[in-house]
């Protein structure tokens, strides 16, 4: 084993740091966006434990903004740290680390070296991802601690022991906190174990410590409902979740996640390619987990690949029975975030099993050879330190109340900025931040009143050109307008 780790250790380091260093990087320079300015302003002056039942009331409606564990770090780093965009997301950060953490140690557990770096290439370099490890929101925590979950459950499926089952269920309760969307993660991982408990309790007879391992699942269950109970209940009598689809769970969650991973980019026929290689990989690891049952080779990596398809479908057959029963929303793009590394460990296990001759191996590692490059080459190229994906029109708030400080400068006068619903929350950061006193930000959507200035939507043009309005700018990236 020592002899694949070392080469993949000089692989995994430095990659690991040039990939933090550049989320860092974007963490302290990209605007803050709507979503994580409200929850600064709404949800972090909350206290400690209305934040945890999410006893917060803006104009008497509860919002889903508040990620519960991301909102109670903010509190906590900002009244360590202060205020500044990198502060806000250092949890987002955090999570990156405990991702990369669980890249090597899932990694470690691959029988091929090769196919061990192409994975973690291929786990790591993500463009959507890595958009989410930049920014104040629960989701990137959410996909850590999933995936960390992950490890600790296949680690139980090798060594049996109590320690993995308590950090399994830790760190998936953990992700349920951090976006409730992961939910249906935490679920599949109690189905996974208790498949487990009722096969050993046929096959042998259980030992008192075997019966503690199993406590431990109702224990942590019962503890994680108490904590949910109050927030969700909440939720649902203010009829705020809301978002998600109801077309289906390929078109809403699969096919927004294939989407949203081309960051943007005018792929086309390519993100069809996408889909069908998706619906591929499925069918075939469904395949060969059938054929190693009907076999009854279900021993070392070919077991380790069965947990790992369990823990990607299970997700999945939750989130489609609950729609049906409950009426529940699909997940789109962001929420199902947590399933990006679920489907990229199925793959590689897949891959691993598989190659049980010289050309299997070759067509495998072929394969996951030209998809991380693809990748990498992918992510590199749409990297960038000015916008996100998801709200790129907020991508320069910060550059227009640069713009008014010049403007109050030069007139040494009070400035009056109007601004739209999707502006106000970053514009009013930024101006609590810098304490700005003569700055007043108007929310144009609920109180239409003259203003010296006007900070518009790109998509806002009868506004914009409105008579007798005149276009002063307009936002190279954001293609936001400043109007006077």
């Amino acid at each position: 084993m020592q002899h694949k780790l070392r080469p993949l250790l000089f692989f995994y380091v430095p990659i690991s740091l040039a990939l933090l260093v550049y989320t860092i990087y974007r963490a302290s320079s990209l605007s803050l966006t709507i979503d994580e300015a409200y929850t600064f302003l709404h949800y972090v002056p909350m206290r400690f434990m209305d934040i945890i039942s999410n006893n917060i009331v803006t104009n008497t409606v509860v919002s889903a903004n508040n990620h519960i564990l991301n909102t109670l770090l903010v509190k906590l780093f900002t009244c360590l740290f202060g205020t500044s965009e990198l502060v806000l997301r250092l949890p987002s950060l955090i999570g990156h680390v405990i991702y990369l953490i669980a890249s090597y140690l899932v990694i470690k557990k691959i029988k091929s070296p090769v196919i061990a770096l192409l994975g973690f290439m291929l786990l790591n370099f993500n463009p959507f991802l890595l958009d989410f490890f930049s920014l104040s929101r629960g989701y990137a925590l959410a996909a850590a601690f999933t995936f960390m979950s992950a490890n600790f459950t296949l680690d139980f499926f090798s060594t049996k022991s109590m320690k993995a089952i308590i950090l399994s269920l830790l760190f998936a309760s953990l992700a349920v906190i951090s976006n409730f969307s992961s939910l249906i993660y935490y679920v599949g991982v109690i189905m996974v174990f208790s498949f487990n408990w009722l096969i050993d309790y046929k096959v042998k007879k259980l030992s008192g410590k075997d019966l503690w391992k199993y406590l431990s699942i109702v224990l942590f269950t019962i503890a994680l409902f108490f904590f949910l109970y109050e927030p969700i209940r909440r939720l649902i009598a203010f009829k705020t979740l809301n978002f998600g689809g109801n077309t289906g769970f390929w078109v809403d969650t699969v096919d927004s996640l294939i989407m949203f991973t081309f960051f943007g980019m005018p792929f086309g026929s390519l993100i069809i390619a996408g889909q069908v290689f998706v619906a591929a990989i499925i069918i075939c690891s469904l395949a060969w987990v059938v054929s190693g049952l009907i076999r009854k080779k279900m021993q070392g990596e070919r077991q380790i690949h069965l947990i790992t398809f369990l823990l990607l479908m299970l997700p999945c057959f939750i989130s489609v029975t609950q729609h049906i029963l409950i009426h529940t929303k699909f997940m789109q793009d962001r929420m199902g975030l947590f399933l990006i590394p679920l489907f990229v460990v199925n793959l590689l296990f897949l891959a691993d099993t598989f190659s049980i001759s010289p050309l299997r191996k070759w067509i495998g590692i072929s394969m996951l050879g030209i998809l991380a490059i693809t990748f990498v080459y992918h992510t590199i190229n749409t990297e960038n330190n000015t916008y996100t994906l998801l709200w790129w029109y907020d991508a320069q708030s910060k550059d227009v109340i640069k713009d008014m400080e010049t403007y109050h400068a030069i007139s040494n006068k009070d400035i009056n900025l109007g601004v739209n619903d999707f502006y106000s929350p970053s514009c009013t950061y930024y101006k609590m931040r810098k304490n700005l006193t003569w700055l007043t930000i108007t929310n144009m959507t609920y109180a239409a009143q003259n203003c010296d200035y006007y900070y518009m939507l790109p998509w806002d043009d009868d506004e914009v050109n409105k008579k007798p309005r005149i276009i002063i700018t307009q936002y190279e990236t954001s293609k936001a307008y400043l109007v006077k």
